[in-house]
């Protein structure tokens, strides 16, 4: 297939012809089109002349743009006098003006796509890790494209709409997705967009049932999930989730069989997990150009809106000399990723094995259990990530043989408590430090609102 053969010249002449009308350039501008999403370098050219002419004149005519092209040297660029007469008096249909430009975007697209098969085959004798790199720059190129750089004008007056919507209820300020943990969005907002979020804690704690327990909050407001789940297989997330949501026993759901599993648990299992495949994706792949392309490609199709990665100590595919070298990569790699895609990202980390003493010590506060230098190589992860939270349970409560004078179950500090979890935020650029309590079930890992 050749790249002449993915554009179609008489759609092109058709958003020309309508780029001569007021109400036709309006609805272009309106919808972002530019210069180089035509295929005709004539084209490109007379579309370019035509927004100049508008910018300088504040008005639109044939004679006009003849005389910007002729004072700026362009009209043999642009096919002649004879060309631009015969483009402003065709006939065409504004009403299906959005069509047109539809198709335009669409042969662009596919050249976009073209060009990059091209440059694999042009480059097949480097390396393959040093190939894909080529190929995620070139879909972020694509991706940036896709989303229309706009004028500084432009983006003032989307801020200030989505002010005014945010004013009057009608969208979530800053672009933010809920938690649905009352206290934590209360405190933090929830997860903004173009963000870099960590949840860390040591192993054992409860960081995948809180990412797993959030992502199940999203999913029920209807937010398009991508979940990396590189710990878990594929079955072992999907137990857990179904459990959570259909509070049965998470070794019922696992270990499921006949006589000891009713038919309407059974049901609930299947419809569940059916509501489940819906918005979240689990995904098990871990190396970082792959897990890198994934998001890309289904940002391009707006299929995401905020993605999830447990754990990064545990993904692969990134050259560096030590393991500190590794994560500084990744959480570079993927702050770059989030802010690109205006999306969240939420990365899960584990606490060093030297900070777990700090648990044994009673001399220390709930929230000195977790400090900001306890994340595994944290220099590079707290100073990427905008927000940084501490999952802290006293796994030492599950031993159903400790002394009950040791716990009290109407405390709020997990040091004491066995079915509460606290979730410390640790950084947040748009709050402060907190230490939040909530409900710990630890049969559904499942984390619920505590209303007092």
């Amino acid at each position: 297939m050749s790249i002449e053969t993915l554009s179609n010249i008489q759609n092109e002449q058709s958003i020309l012809t309508s780029a001569f009308t007021k109400e036709g350039l309006m609805l272009l501008k309106d919808l972002k089109v530019r210069p180089n999403e035509f295929y005709s370098s004539n084209h490109q050219v007379l579309y370019k002349a035509i927004l100049e002419t508008y910018s300088e004149t504040d008005n639109i005519d044939p004679i006009l743009v003849l005389e910007h092209c002729k004072k700026n040297k362009i009209l043999n660029a642009v096919g002649g006098t004879s060309y631009i007469t015969e483009i402003a008096t065709n006939f065409t249909n504004n009403i299906a003006l959005n069509n047109y430009v539809d198709i335009l975007r669409e042969y662009k697209l596919k050249r976009d796509i073209l060009d990059i098969s091209k440059n694999i085959e042009e480059k097949q004798n480097i390396e393959a890790n040093e190939l894909l790199n080529v190929v995620q720059d070139k879909i972020l190129q694509i991706q940036k494209t896709t989303d229309h750089e706009e004028t500084q004008e432009q983006l003032w007056e989307k801020y200030i709409e989505s002010k005014e919507k945010a004013y009057l209820g009608e969208v979530e300020a800053c672009n933010t997705i809920k938690t649905g943990l009352i206290k934590l969005d209360n405190h933090i907002q929830g997860f903004s967009s173009a963000e870099l979020i960590t949840i860390f804690a040591f192993s054992g704690v409860g960081k995948t049932a809180v990412a797993g327990q959030i992502a199940l909050n999203m999913a029920r407001a209807k937010k398009n999930i991508m979940y990396f789940s590189l710990e878990m297989t594929y079955n072992q997330m999907v137990d857990r989730l179904v459990s959570n949501i259909t509070k049965m026993d998470h070794k019922k759901v696992k270990y499921i069989k006949r006589g000891k599993v009713s038919e309407s648990e059974f049901e609930a299992i299947v419809n569940k997990s059916a509501a489940i495949n819906n918005y979240i994706k689990i995904y098990n792949t871990r190396y970082l150009n792959d897990v890198i392309s994934k998001i890309q490609v289904e940002k391009i199709k707006g299929n995401v809106d905020i993605v999830f990665i447990d754990y990064i100590g545990l993904i692969e595919g990134v050259k560096a000399q030590d393991e500190r070298m590794k994560v500084t990569e990744v959480t570079r790699r993927l702050k770059g990723l989030a802010n690109s895609l205006n999306i969240p990202i939420v990365i899960l980390a584990q606490a060093t094995q030297e900070a777990a003493r700090k648990n044994e010590n009673k001399n220390y506060e709930i929230y000195e259990k977790l400090s900001d230098t306890d994340i595994a190589e944290s220099a590079s992860v707290f100073r990427d990530s905008d927000t940084v939270l501490g999952i802290y349970r006293n796994t030492l409560l599950d031993d159903p043989g400790v002394n009950p004078d040791k716990k009290n179950y109407n405390s709020d500090d997990a040091t004491v408590n066995p079915e509460r979890i606290n979730i410390m935020v640790k950084k947040c650029r748009n709050s402060t430090k907190k230490t939040l309590s909530f409900r710990w079930i630890g049969e559904n890992f499942r984390i619920e609102n505590i209303f007092n």
